[in-house]
């Protein structure tokens, strides 16, 4: 019995000051164990993260990247230092960048408008400049490029500056319409050059040049005897009697971009509006036409008589 309690005592002796020892030795709270290798996997991952930045990073990349180191093993007690300057330097050239980009924008967008000023005036070649100086402030702009790309093709066909007179501004119309993306209208413009008897050299080869670019667009195919004018004047009468107003409003509209004082043209384009209930629009437009045409007693009866009728007879 006394040999039994002896080997408990000497059993218990054994396990009180045994076992703090060993968990002292084992324990996992003790940052002498932890931040060796810590700082291992932090110096692992920045040495990643420069090889990133060797390979063509971005600034917002970088941040992002830094954002996340920081925030993993600063809280556990590393010296980040060194990564937080760097971050605020970075954030500090992604605001001066944006600061750029805004005032390349603004200066893209002056350039923009300036150009399309100098090319309705007919100065193709300042125009293709002046869309060069904006294309170098924004590159990637797909509105600019497509105007440069444009411009290019005319250059070298038309002249610098083409004059006033009808048959230099027929061309000019026609140059401005593909430059503003509407091909249809600019083939519009060449047709009708051709029957007006436009012998400008260039008009051929600006032709060519639309058709070649825009090989979808379809030109009206017209009957012997028969103007561009006169055809689209009678596409726009039938479209009214069928109730085809938007139809007739685009005829009528492609009329008035070659002749903008063509009386009938106007006097139908009021009538489609006033029969779609736009009775307003159409008043103003009547009024413009009798302002070409002072004696036409169709548009006066138009004006005058129709606020007795909700009916407006078409003009043949």
């Amino acid at each position: 019995m006394r040999k039994a309690q002896k080997t408990h005592l000497i059993l218990g002796l054994f396990l009180i000051f045994s076992f703090p020892i060993s968990l002292r030795a084992w324990s996992w709270d003790s940052a002498d164990n932890i931040l060796p290798t810590l700082r291992e996997e932090l110096d692992k991952e920045i040495a990643i993260y420069r090889q990133q930045v060797g390979n063509g990073l971005s600034l917002h990349e970088r941040i992002l990247i830094l954002d996340r180191l920081i925030g993993n093993f600063k809280p556990m007690g590393l010296n980040v230092v060194d990564l937080e300057t760097e971050r605020t330097r970075l954030m500090l050239q992604e605001k001066q960048q944006q600061l750029r980009s805004a005032e390349a924008q603004d200066e893209a967008s002056r350039l923009y408008e300036e150009g399309v000023a100098q090319y309705q005036k007919g100065k193709f070649n300042d125009a293709l400049e002046t869309f060069r100086e904006a294309e170098r402030r924004l590159p990637n702009d797909d509105a600019i490029q497509d105007v440069r790309r444009k411009l290019e093709g005319i250059t070298p066909i038309v002249e610098q500056e083409i004059s006033e007179e009808f048959q230099g501004y027929i061309v000019r119309l026609a140059i401005i319409r593909y430059l503003e993306n509407d091909p249809k209208r600019a083939l519009n413009a060449l047709t009708y050059a051709a029957e007006k008897k436009v012998l400008r050299p260039e008009v051929v080869r600006v032709r060519r040049l639309i058709e070649k670019d825009h090989p979808e667009v379809q030109v009206e195919n017209l009957s012997p005897g028969i103007s561009l004018i006169d055809f689209k004047l009678q596409a726009t009468l039938e479209a009214i009697y069928d109730g085809r107003y938007l139809t007739a409003i685009g005829e009528c509209s492609d009329v008035l971009d070659l002749e903008p004082n063509n009386v009938l043209a106007l006097t139908r384009l009021g009538s489609a509006y006033y029969a779609m209930n736009e009775k307003d629009k159409a008043k103003k437009i009547w009024t413009k036409a009798l302002q070409f045409d002072p004696h036409n007693k169709v548009l006066r009866k138009f004006l005058y008589g129709s606020k007795r009728s909700n009916k407006v007879e078409v003009r043949r």
